[in-house]
């Protein structure tokens, strides 16, 4: 005769297990749109240095059409009006630099928050 032990789970392991998976899926739901917006930046970026006239333009019409293709990508961090304190662009002879630097805080819980710092920069 075979003794088969039942298994044991108490409703607090459960409880545990649950506030966990909750935890994640927070995570996971405040990290998803930092990202996104990086993702939505980088590719913003990288089309305008591929494109072959850059090296001809001012830097002024190089931050603005920047600035065009983020606003069709929906990225509301960076905008006309702020652009200074994020967007920096360089050019020597027809080597052109951009980098855009930025900060997010996404508040989690009470007095905790998710922060990212992204620094990025493209080179034709």
């Amino acid at each position: 005769m075979k003794i088969l032990k039942k298994q044991q789970g108490t409703a607090s392991s459960v409880m545990l297990g649950l506030v966990a998976a909750a935890m994640v899926v927070l995570l996971g739901l405040k990290l998803f749109p930092m990202y996104m917006e990086s993702f939505k930046i980088d590719t913003a970026m990288e089309s305008l240095i591929s494109d072959s006239e850059i090296a001809d333009q001012s830097k002024r019409e190089i931050i603005f059409s920047l600035l065009k293709r983020l606003d069709i990508d929906d990225v509301r961090r960076i905008t006309e009006h702020n652009y200074k304190e994020f967007i920096k662009v360089s050019k020597i002879k027809r080597k052109v630099t951009i980098q855009v630097k930025y900060r997010v805080e996404n508040p989690l819980f009470s007095n905790l928050s998710l922060v990212g710092d992204f620094d990025k920069q493209v080179q034709n």
